[in-house]
């Protein structure tokens, strides 16, 4: 009773918070799935009966949501779970037995659920699940090896925005000195009865794109710099050149982002990060000549400032709201921390070239990030004018 009233009350606070007209929503999904099984045995005995469910467990819910203005959002969740042999509710008979909750939040500031809700493991397990938990799911044994990892009531939940593909769960279930009554005869179902006093945390990292994109560029810069002045030595260049192309590559290091800054609005960003990659592991000299060595140092460092611009610009259009973009100096230090021990080991066990080979490995795990990220973008055409 406290639980309903608090939800209500929740509610009716985030009535007040924006006076924009409210827009609603409210849908029926479900999964309806049986099968028919025949059995028989070595000694000749048979049986042929209707399964409770199927592949899946077959479901039917509600959800809704309404736009309280400023941001702010209200949404439910009523889902039960039903045996298409018998018409039955399945979890003890509930009859919104696999989820019943309500939420209030925004993009900015995450949502807060208070009700029946699924575990931070299972909803953390859940879109990774190929078979969604049923009888041949790969994630059962460790569903059945602890059943609170079902469903849980009681539930007040906080799931945090996303940022830089982070996200925070907190969850926290008030027993309310109810008895536990799992349901192992049926696994594959959320349990009847999971009613106990819990804490869980759950952190996630989901949706590499730009990011990945980003730190991988500035791990190519940070492996291949690293040994740049000790490959000109090695190479028998001498100490004048060597710290001749270092002047150089400074200076010519000036000028990527500002014609970025220009080009930015007429030339096509998709293209721009998916070739950037490229460009940079080409220009990475792996001959004894001079010429190639220097024309390689002064503009692969250039290649990643120039698309980096791009991505930055792509990155405030993904997330308005600016943490992305306020993020971008992790990605960049984490990509240049890990460039020197690699690039090192690399050195150390197949030479100079093995830097190459790496980069053109890496260019193409940054391409792939940079054009996943680009399809969230709203349209080709919105792209095309960045």
């Amino acid at each position: 009773m406290k639980m309903t009233t608090l939800a209500a009350a929740m509610i009716g606070l985030g009535g007040a918070v924006g006076a924009a007209p409210a827009r609603s929503a409210v849908e029926i999904y479900g999964v309806l799935d049986t099968a028919v099984e025949h059995l028989r045995s070595s000694t000749g005995q048979h049986a042929s009966l209707m399964k409770q469910t199927g592949h899946v467990p077959s479901r039917v819910g509600l959800r809704g949501r309404e736009d309280l203005g400023n941001g702010m959002q209200a949404r439910f969740e009523l889902e039960s779970g039903l045996g298409l042999d018998s018409g039955s509710l399945l979890q003890g008979g509930r009859m919104f037995g696999r989820s019943a909750y309500v939420g209030l939040g925004s993009r900015q500031w995450g949502e807060v659920r208070l009700g029946r809700q699924l575990s931070l493991m299972q909803g953390a397990l859940a879109p990774y699940d190929p078979d969604h938990f049923s009888p041949y799911s790969p994630a059962l044994a460790m569903q059945l090896s602890d059943l609170s990892q079902t469903s849980l009531d009681n539930v007040a939940s906080y799931w945090s925005p996303t940022v830089g593909g982070f996200a925070l769960a907190l969850a926290f279930a008030s027993g309310e000195n109810a008895p536990v009554a799992p349901n192992p005869g049926a696994p594959q179902v959320v349990g009847p009865g999971t009613a106990r006093h819990t804490r869980a945390a759950l952190l996630t990292y989901r949706r590499a794109g730009l990011s990945a994109g980003v730190a991988a560029m500035a791990l190519v810069q940070a492996m291949v710099f690293s040994f740049l002045e000790r490959m000109g030595m090695d190479r028998g260049f001498g100490a004048g050149a060597v710290t001749a192309v270092l002047i150089a590559l400074g200076i010519v290091n000036l000028f990527p982002a500002p014609l970025a800054a220009v080009l930015e609005q007429r030339w096509p960003a998709r293209a721009v990060l998916c070739w950037g990659p490229l460009v940079q592991a080409s220009l990475i000299a792996q001959g004894t000549a001079f010429p190639p060595y220097a024309a390689g140092a002064l503009f692969f460092s250039a290649a990643m400032i120039f698309t980096h611009t791009f991505a930055f610009g792509v990155l405030a259009r993904l997330e308005p709201s600016g943490r992305l973009v306020a993020a971008t100096p992790a990605m960049l230090m984490t990509g240049s921390a890990i460039g020197p021990f690699l690039g090192g080991t690399l050195v150390k066990s197949a030479g100079y070239g093995a830097l190459g080979w790496a980069a053109v490995g890496i260019a193409g795990a940054a391409v792939l990030a940079f054009h996943l990220a680009c399809r969230r973008l709203p349209s080709a055409r919105t792209l095309a004018r960045t």
